[in-house]
């Protein structure tokens, strides 16, 4: 699973830098920088197979504001979180398709849409519990969660990403 982690931390830096020309700030020590009191806005994409994989994004939201103005060509008060997550939902696609190109095979795995609400992904069913990786003393960048998720925080010019894997049974 940490591969994977890693994978997708070169995944989402790509996207970053060649959709929104950010950088990830090599200077923030993410964890003890990192406040559960920022405001996110959390996207959610799963990707189907045996195993399969939830993978969940929290834009920090001026970050995501930021995104919005950069990929719509808007003025900054015109973003709205509506906006916002719709531009959100597009990274979180193109990260996991991207993401998912970095499995040693892709035969069998379809990508799910992006989603604002975590039920909407696999259902109910499948999804019971928000993972440990969600509180603010349990995300440790680049590091099992006690849940067995992987989670890592990336800084865009001081503004915060988190990204959470879970694995997830019966996602076909």
């Amino acid at each position: 699973m940490e591969a994977k982690l890693k994978n997708l931390k070169t995944v989402i830096s790509d996207v970053m830098e060649k959709m929104y020309f950010l950088l990830p700030d090599a200077e923030v020590d993410t964890i003890n920088s990192y406040s559960s009191e920022n405001h996110f806005l959390p996207i959610y994409i799963g990707i189907r197979g045996n195993p399969g994989y939830l993978l969940t994004f929290a834009f920090d939201r001026e970050l995501a504001g930021s995104m919005a103005v950069d990929l719509l060509g808007v003025n900054e008060t015109e973003v709205n979180d509506e906006i916002a997550e719709k531009c959100l939902k597009e990274t979180a696609n193109i990260i996991a398709g991207n993401f998912m190109l970095s499995f040693e095979s892709q035969e069998n795995l379809e990508i799910t849409l992006p989603s604002a609400r975590k039920q909407d992904i696999f259902g109910t069913d499948t999804i019971t519990d928000e993972p440990s990786g969600q509180g603010n003393t349990e995300i440790i960048d680049g590091r099992k969660n006690s849940d067995g998720s992987v989670s890592l925080i990336l800084s865009f010019n001081g503004y915060f990403l988190k990204a959470i894997i879970e694995t997830v049974t019966n996602s076909v």
